[in-house]
Parts: C-alpha cells; structure tokens; sequence
C-alpha cells in the first residue's frame, strides 16, 4: 500500500505537510479520490493550489490535470 503525500512549501522555502492517503495502489481511480478529498478540504477556490509539482508520474500529472484544472503544473 503506498503512502501518498502532500506535501506545501511557503515563500520563506518552508515545507509543510498537507495530507496524507494510505492507496491500494496508484491507478488514477484512486489519485482521483485523494486528490477530490483534498479539494472538498480545501472548499473555496481561493485555497486550491496554484501550482503543482509532481515526480512526473503520468497518472498523477493526468489526474492532477483533472481535479485542479487551473493549476499550473510544473
């Protein structure tokens, strides 16, 4: 079972952790329902992320693509 983090970073460079999800695995199904959870926490869209950064796994940069369209991946 992979542990899927998110993680944020501040403009002083500081990290800080945002959630973590225990997956069965890391098909898009799953990225898409942790990455929604996320978003339902998140509520207002002056709180969705802005940019996002990925390990360049391509199920996570599709799904990221989906649930948070107007955020700029990098």
């Amino acid at each position: 079972m992979p542990l899927f983090e998110i993680v944020g970073f501040t403009s002083s460079e500081k990290t800080f952790n945002v959630g973590f999800a225990w997956l069965t695995n890391q098909r898009e199904d799953n990225l898409i329902w942790a990455l929604e959870q996320l978003r339902l926490l998140l509520r207002s869209e002056d709180y969705l992320p802005k940019v996002t950064l990925t390990d360049r796994d391509v199920a996570l940069m599709n799904v990221v693509a989906q649930v948070f369209p107007t955020s700029t991946a990098l």
